[in-house]
């Protein structure tokens, strides 16, 4: 879980001292002291984006790992899909599976009251609500059936690669710190011969 956005405001924040931001006014030329405070919020704005969107890119999955996960997820959906059709072969099992989707529905009705979607699916296929019209066991079926097709559909190529690193980090960085300077200046900064992504992002303020 990544940090709260003041949180990372003001650790970002903290990594400067008076003198770094001195040579920052003193190097670009900004002398009124309003627009010097609003530089201080700026850059500790953009320092809280960078830091968050660094700390999503560590805590999401590598492409690899999504597929890996992905591969399981299919295998599990149709095993569970084609195992189910026998077990539901069986009255008895039938009945209990039935039995033991309304207990747990009900007990987890009050939990779901904000959440309508959800209950309205699970009331779609056991009797939780008092009006309920008993267990769909077909239903059932034909919905596992039909999310292990969608999982299987689903080909390598369609997740994409990650994006991962500092420059990437930077891009939310540099979105707002070309608002100040545009604000400043009238004119945004060029900064692509060294990051062309970085002088893509100035283009398209």
């Amino acid at each position: 879980m990544t940090d709260s956005f003041c949180v990372q405001y003001r650790r970002a924040i903290s990594r400067y001292s008076d003198e770094d931001f001195a040579a920052f006014f003193d190097m670009t030329g900004i002398a009124d002291p309003a627009m010097r405070m609003i530089a201080k919020d700026m850059i500790g704005l953009a320092g809280a984006h960078y830091l968050t969107q660094l700390g999503q890119l560590s805590a999401s999955n590598t492409r690899g790992e999504t597929l890996k996960h992905l591969k399981r997820a299919q295998n599990a959906s149709r095993v569970l899909a084609g195992t189910l059709k026998h077990v539901m072969a069986d009255r008895a099992a039938s009945n209990a599976l039935m039995d033991a989707g309304i207990a747990l529905g009900r007990d987890m009705k009050n939990d779901l009251a904000s959440n309508r979607d959800t209950l309205s699916i699970l009331s779609a296929i056991f009797p939780i609500e008092a009006d309920g019209k008993g267990f769909r066991e077909e239903g059932l079926q034909k919905a596992l059936v039909a999310l292990a097709d969608s999982l299987q559909a689903i080909e390598a190529d369609a997740i994409p690669k990650a994006r991962r690193g500092r420059q990437h980090g930077l891009a939310p960085w540099l979105q707002v710190m070309c608002v100040y300077w545009l604000e400043v200046t009238g004119d945004l900064p060029s900064i692509g011969h060294y990051y062309r992504e970085a002088g893509t992002i100035s283009r398209r303020l």
